[in-house]
């Protein structure tokens, strides 16, 4: 882990992502406000939500394999620098259904190539023995960055209307820009062989890398969920309690934001962890209480909200616990000409079933309403997921072994 963090290439893009994060929760956080504001129900919100990994999938497919043939650098400024522009643009511009999707869709896609770019260079950058160890410090920016752009928006929603407040976070992420400037200027990677500028979906023939992106993708639905709508789930328990909208709002994404933050740690911790082990077995055993976790989180809405936030809490820490392992299984079965193409095809696993989650998550609160029976149902889809991760994961890597 010192190794990682003394690694100027790793701490860079760690901090290029974290800065391009600070937008990253606004939206969650404010929904309680713009679904009022725009008379929203729970299937457009869900949508906007969503369609920012639709986007992400479609950034998958144009931008990363892009980098296995042109420059990786000016491939990632580029990203970097239309993500932190287009979350400029929605504070600016959104003003309902239509203009929201259309602007979240192109930060999505421009964050994937932030993203995934990142892993990329990290994979291809450093040793095997503490590759684990660097793409989870970088997977734990993510998680970091996410949490606190929640906590950010959620305090300054007290005091400021949600589109100041993303017009603030935006201008912040600006530094992004800069330090990817300094990233091309400063940094020299090591040399690779170029490969295709197209995605190569051959790569799903390797069982490995297949059974990967499944498992990856699973993860995410769940994550996603968590992400999305725990911060609706806890604002809702406040204003059944009595509390306002506005407050109710801002106290749920702030406390999401703080457990987000605390827990940010745990994919660098899993990922180190399983530095030198067998990974797959890891990741099973973090799916299999993260799955019982989903279907107690639901069940909170029958209890005071100290045992949603207590239960919210220790899902999180294992929602994240093996996000970085999966990334770490592509890297270490991909060949180095085709990484670009496989990690490619893991993110359009992983995001395209992050932009369906949360739509589904709200087809279901409205088919059975924002109630015990909704939100239980909701959450138990996260369950499910959890489940067939595990079993691909026990077939492939861990039976034969």
């Amino acid at each position: 882990m010192l190794n990682s963090l003394r690694n100027p290439i790793v701490f860079l893009l760690t901090a290029i992502l974290l800065f391009s994060l600070f937008p990253f929760a606004t939206f969650v956080a404010s929904i309680p406000l713009i679904e009022k504001q725009w008379g929203l129900i729970n299937t457009e919100v869900g949508a906007i939500s969503g369609v920012y990994f639709l986007g992400y999938v479609l950034g998958a497919i144009l931008l990363v394999p892009i980098s296995d043939k042109y420059s990786t650098k000016n491939t990632l400024f580029f990203a970097v620098s239309v993500s932190a522009f287009s979350h400029l643009a929605f504070s600016i511009f959104a003003n309902g259904l239509l203009s929201a999707l259309l602007l979240r869709f192109i930060s999505g896609a421009a964050f994937s190539g932030v993203y995934v770019i990142g892993q990329k260079i990290i994979g291809q950058n450093t040793s095997a023995e503490s590759r684990g160890s660097s793409i989870g410090l970088y997977v734990t920016g993510f998680y970091a960055g996410g949490g606190l752009s929640l906590l950010l928006a959620g305090y300054l929603l007290l005091i400021l209307s949600w589109e100041t407040v993303y017009l603030l976070v935006s201008c912040i992420s600006i530094m992004s820009v800069l330090l990817a400037l300094i990233f091309i200027i400063k940094i020299d990677l090591l040399p690779t062989n170029p490969g295709s500028a197209f995605i190569n979906p051959k790569v799903l023939l390797n069982k490995k890398l297949f059974v990967a992106s499944f498992s990856y993708a699973m993860h995410a639905w769940e994550l996603y969920i968590m992400r999305m709508w725990f911060p609706v789930f806890l604002a809702y328990l406040y204003i059944e309690s009595g509390s306002g909208l506005n407050s109710s709002a801002s106290l749920a994404a702030t406390i999401a934001g703080i457990i987000s933050i605390v827990a940010s740690f745990t994919p660098l911790l899993g990922a180190s962890y399983s530095d030198g082990k067998n990974r797959a077995k890891i990741a099973i055993v973090i799916l299999a209480i993260s799955s019982v976790l989903s279907l107690i989180i639901g069940l909170t809405v029958l209890l005071p909200i100290i045992f949603a936030i207590i239960i919210g809490f220790i899902w999180t820490l294992f929602v994240g616990s093996d996000s970085a392992i999966y990334t770490t299984l592509i890297t270490e079965n991909a060949k180095p000409e085709e990484l670009g193409s496989s990690l490619a095809v893991h993110t359009i696993f992983a995001f395209g079933t992050a932009a369906i989650s949360p739509l589904v998550f709200g087809i279901i609160l409205d088919i059975f309403g924002r109630n015990e029976l909704g939100w239980f149902i909701g959450f138990f889809t996260s369950s499910v997921c959890a489940l067939f991760a595990m079993l691909f994961l026990y077939l492939v890597y861990v039976r034969n072994e």
